[in-house]
């Protein structure tokens, strides 16, 4: 509802949607109230066989696999302006996943999932965002990303990223319209810091180690008539210091070198 086509006094309730699947319930509520400062309350509890789930719905180009876990918890206002987000407990597992689509002969497997987002005060400053971790396979080759960001005022940041990715091909997987990618990422580094000590340049507080690189990437968008492409990028972290090199990017051909 949206009394005198007020945005800021629309309602949306969903009071209960659930279903049974093989005697695993899922049940979702949900109720929002305004739009730019909206107050929502809601509640999710699933258990999910995605092979199950996949047959039940009879979906035709894609398969999936894995048992998904999903609870959540959340009270509370939305806004940007006081730095207020509803008090929330939520947390994802997926165990086992597996995605494979028509679009592109190489599943995604081994797709462990294990999020969690907690914050009880409904401020920015105790919200805790876990991904621990993130980590698949793709064309027998393993990748794994783990983070841990506290406080959204002042980001207090742990994050870790290692393996190699064709994210060209992996991009074919999920077959996103208008857009084409090409090229590979190996990371294997270690992040660790506050956003308060990045901005204001205390490099010396840092804990950054390791490299990523980027391999013939090329990025083709309806919006623009020609791709852009990074042939080569590394960059290296050694705590405070951070190091750029063979860098190269590319345009129409234009070409642009970056070090240092």
């Amino acid at each position: 509802s949206m009394p005198s086509l007020n945005v800021d006094s629309m309602e949306l309730r969903i009071d209960s949607l659930k279903f049974l699947l093989q005697g695993s319930l899922t049940f979702f509520t949900l109720s929002s109230k305004g739009i730019h400062k909206p107050m929502v309350k809601g509640r999710l509890n699933s258990q999910l066989d995605l092979s199950l789930l996949d047959q039940a719905l009879g979906l035709s180009n894609m398969e999936l696999k894995g048992l998904l876990n999903m609870q959540a918890n959340i009270n509370g206002r939305f806004d940007g302006d006081k730095q207020l987000f509803p008090p929330t407990n939520a947390s994802i597992t997926l165990r086992n996943g597996f995605v494979q689509t028509s679009y592109y002969p190489q599943p995604v497997s081994n797709l462990d999932v294990d999020v969690a987002i907690n914050g009880q005060s409904g401020t920015y400053n105790d919200l805790h965002i876990q991904l621990k971790p993130v980590s698949f396979q793709f064309e027998q080759q393993p990748f794994s990303l783990t983070a841990d960001l506290r406080n959204l005022n002042n980001v207090a940041y742990n994050i870790a990223a290692k393996g190699t990715l064709n994210l060209g091909n992996l991009y074919q997987v999920f077959a996103i319209p208008d857009y084409g990618f090409k090229g590979m990422l190996k990371a294997d580094l270690a992040l660790q810091g506050t956003q308060t000590d990045l901005m204001e340049g205390r490099y010396q507080a840092l804990n950054n180690k390791g490299t990523l690189e980027a391999i013939n990437w090329q990025l083709r968008s309806r919006d623009y008539p020609y791709p852009f492409e990074v042939p080569s990028a590394s960059l290296r972290f050694d705590r405070e210091k951070a190091w750029l090199s063979n860098t190269q990017i590319q345009y129409r051909g234009n070409s642009m070198m970056l070090t240092g």
